[in-house]
């Protein structure tokens, strides 16, 4: 599902080269829990905009789904992302001035997905928070934010979903409710999963764990 050959970050700094995600060969078969953590300055989140297309690398190829995507124009690679990638953040990133249920239903609307409104009123269903669709997000707590932030990632049935440091901005309860809402849908709807995060539970519950250290993949438990 995903392969990295050779992938490489580095930037130009008063005319030195300074590596943030040093060349590293990656494998993550489809419907995996891959978590991947570090200390902060490690790569971590370079590595995950790297992997899902949101940034290109310095060196090396980048394959998702059987596609080379390397060298894909933005316009390209913003339609694939749309279909097949989902996202979730630690701040949410939701539009301020549209409901709960529109921010859902947005990128399946970007798709000219069909059923994009039974798809999203499904998944807002499943998640508990139908009855507050008509909230915008300043009305909803974290948690919920979280919740509605996840359904927009899976609305389109992604392939993949990334998730940066998902449960980073919540209580511990909410944290755990978000992880079992994110695993269980990634579960259901056969997606693969990767997760930069510093929680120990979350790290936990993957099938795999990759630890980065100075840009370097020093340990992966996949051998």
């Amino acid at each position: 599902m995903i392969l990295a050959q050779g992938l490489e970050k580095s930037y130009e700094v008063d005319g030195r080269k300074l590596p943030v995600v040093r060349p590293l060969d990656l494998h993550i078969r489809a419907g995996a829990f891959v978590a991947i953590q570090g200390r902060s300055g490690s790569g971590k989140t370079t590595l995950l905009t790297l992997l899902s297309g949101l940034d290109k690398p310095t060196a090396g190829r980048l394959i998702l789904d059987g596609e080379d995507i390397t060298d894909w124009p933005e316009s390209r690679m913003a339609a694939f992302r749309n279909g097949k990638i989902g996202f979730v953040f630690q701040d949410f990133h939701l539009i301020p001035g549209m409901t709960a249920f529109e921010n859902v239903l947005f990128p399946a609307e970007l798709a000219k997905e069909p059923k994009a409104a039974f798809r999203a009123e499904i998944l807002l269903r499943q998640v508990g928070l139908w009855e507050r669709r008509g909230h915008l997000p300043r009305q909803l707590s974290g948690g919920e934010q979280q919740r509605v932030a996840i359904c927009r990632a899976v609305v389109n049935r992604p392939k993949i979903i990334f998730a940066d440091e998902p449960t980073g901005n919540l209580d511990s309860g909410a944290a755990e409710d978000v992880m079992s809402l994110l695993v269980d849908l990634q579960e259901r709807e056969g997606a693969t999963l990767v997760v930069v995060t510093h929680s120990r539970e979350v790290a936990e519950r993957a099938d795999r764990l990759i630890l980065l250290s100075d840009g370097e993949v020093r340990h992966d438990s996949a051998g």
